[in-house]
């Protein structure tokens, strides 16, 4: 996973996750979500999901905000039929979903 910081945006845009595929299923996605958006939030800073995302990843930050994190899905989001989560204007900065300080 890449975080990338901007200290004038005060905030964090995770991309590129991926976990092997024999290493699913035993909690290591989560963690990395969780672990971002821990930093994110000791820094003071938000944590932006990039721009669409795969619909393993829509699964991560669901999986965040059922674990006691602020996370807002793009009002404007929509999921295509591939379950990948995105605003669909094109724009990299649409950001699929944002977790703010708990």
């Amino acid at each position: 996973m890449t975080g990338i910081v901007s200290p004038a945006t005060r905030s964090i845009r995770a991309g590129g996750s991926r976990v092997n595929d024999n290493a699913r299923g035993q909690g290591h996605g989560i963690a990395l979500y969780q672990r971002l958006a821990d930093q994110a939030e000791e820094l003071g800073y938000i944590l932006h999901s990039d721009g669409p995302v795969s619909r393993d990843a829509a699964r991560m930050y669901e999986a965040l905000a059922r674990r006691g994190y602020n996370v807002v899905r793009h009002p404007d989001a929509v999921t295509d039929s591939h379950g990948h989560v995105g605003v669909g204007r094109g724009n990299p900065d649409d950001n699929a979903f944002t977790v703010y300080p708990k």
